[in-house]
């Protein structure tokens, strides 16, 4: 991929890359908040041999990031930045988990320059103005959150907080969080919750926001923002076709949410995927890539036909 950086509005140090032909039509990919972008690997390996990819680092990811606003209209001005620096008029946008707050504050700044839209396992929530459900994850991450903000000054001090933040989320958290009761559960259900947990291979890429202090306090700000941000407004006001992904065992984001989601939208399609987790864009690639592609390739028929 090659690797580009340019000055954000607010000196902020946007770093993208690109992948495949120069020549072909341009696809955004817009990764969750604090995660590292080569989750995205499969992703940008299969589009980029059909697409000019293009995929940015976004901002909350590095420590010198803790003084910069975080806030999905802040990562939507970054994506604007990008799109008029490598001059893209019209694209096509996928999104993952809390990237699709970043996708829809920025369609509310320049909806022209939208074909389509792909949302893999979108935080929806809050739709109605109201705290929406939240996930057992959820809640968790937000307590944690909370008090960290809270005590930031002591957080900072503390020398053994990396090591103990990267045993929380090393996906061994099961018992802790999907079952806070800790009862006794029958080994079906156990192995069940083993469905929702991620492969090894992208583990380190998961742990990354809670690694370092700074980097934790930067996503504990992102991720409360992200849970108070309303985007129902702007939903029925998307004029372009809308791919609408869910997982039945996500652990992240509930499917519920993107079901009342479809409902707001004008031209949704809606695939959901039996078994899988919040992590399909890695683990599921070889099933959700030519879903994808199928959604954008009609778009792009039905707009050359009218």
């Amino acid at each position: 991929m090659e690797k580009k950086t340019i000055k954000g509005s607010d000196g902020f140090n946007i770093t993208y890359m690109i992948a495949g032909d120069r020549e072909k039509s341009p696809l955004i990919l817009i990764n969750a908040y604090g995660m590292n972008h080569m989750i995205w690997e499969y992703v940008i390996a299969y589009f980029s041999h059909h697409y000019r990819v293009i995929i940015w680092e976004t901002r909350g990811c590095h420590e010198e990031d803790m003084d910069l606003v975080l806030d999905g209209i802040a990562q939507a001005g970054d994506l604007a930045h990008i799109m008029n620096h490598e001059q893209v008029n019209r694209a096509d946008f996928i999104c993952w988990c809390s990237g699709l707050k970043i996708l829809l504050e920025y369609y509310r700044q320049e909806p022209a320059r939208f074909k389509t839209i792909s949302i893999i396992n979108g935080y929806f929530e809050p739709l109605d103005g109201n705290p929406g459900p939240q996930t057992p994850y959820d809640n968790y991450i937000a307590s944690l959150g909370k008090f960290v903000l809270k005590n930031s000054s002591a957080f900072l001090k503390q020398k053994n907080i990396p090591v103990i933040l990267s045993k929380i989320f090393s996906f061994d958290f099961q018992s802790k969080v999907l079952n806070p009761s800790n009862r006794e559960e029958p080994d079906q259900d156990l192995a069940l919750k083993a469905l929702e947990m991620p492969s090894a291979e992208i583990k380190n890429f998961l742990i990354e926001p809670f690694i370092n202090q700074k980097k934790f306090l930067n996503y504990a700000r992102m991720i409360l923002d992200l849970q108070k941000h309303t985007i129902s407004g702007i939903l029925p006001a998307v004029q372009v076709p809308v791919l609408v992904i869910g997982s039945e065992r996500d652990i992240i984001t509930y499917p519920a949410s993107a079901q009342k989601a479809l409902q707001k939208l004008q031209h949704p399609t809606h695939i959901f995927l039996k078994g899988a987790n919040h992590w399909v864009l890695w683990e599921r690639s070889q099933e959700i890539n030519p879903i994808i592609l199928k959604h954008l390739q009609k778009n792009e028929k039905k707009t050359r036909s009218e």
